[in-house]
């Protein structure tokens, strides 16, 4: 993870347990529910940009995963319909298909990193790493 850059960051459920068991340091807050529409809808930007910059399949799944997975909050706190929801599953489908790649392999690797880095359930948010 980069050094931090004046910006707060949403991350993952586990991601401040896992930087300080790594040894690292790091503050974080955990958003208002009323903050969550603002930050889902960045984070889904900063994987989709993320998505557009992977170089090899593996990191191909894993932003596709977690563009996936962003959206997926989304439609769990209410925060999307369903027409943008299949949009977001439609852009994956055909990004996975231009590459081969196996959407078994993408559920794969989000399933992995959902239990190892958790979720976006709680709104953690990064101040300061």
């Amino acid at each position: 993870m980069a050094k931090f850059e004046g910006k707060e960051k949403l991350v993952r459920d586990r991601i401040p347990e896992l930087i300080k068991a790594r040894g690292g340091r790091c503050k974080f807050r955990i958003a208002d529910e009323n903050e969550a529409e603002g930050l889902l809808l960045h984070k889904l930007n900063e994987e989709l940009v993320e998505l557009a910059d992977a170089k090899t399949d593996e990191d191909r799944k894993a932003e596709m995963g977690d563009v996936l997975d962003v959206v997926d909050e989304l439609a769990l706190r209410g925060l999307v319909n369903s027409s943008e929801i299949g949009k977001a599953i439609r852009l994956v489908a055909q990004i996975s298909l231009r590459y081969g790649i196996d959407t078994a392999e993408i559920d794969k690797v989000r399933a992995k990193k959902t239990q190892t880095n958790g979720g976006f359930k709680k709104l953690v948010v990064l101040t300061a790493w």
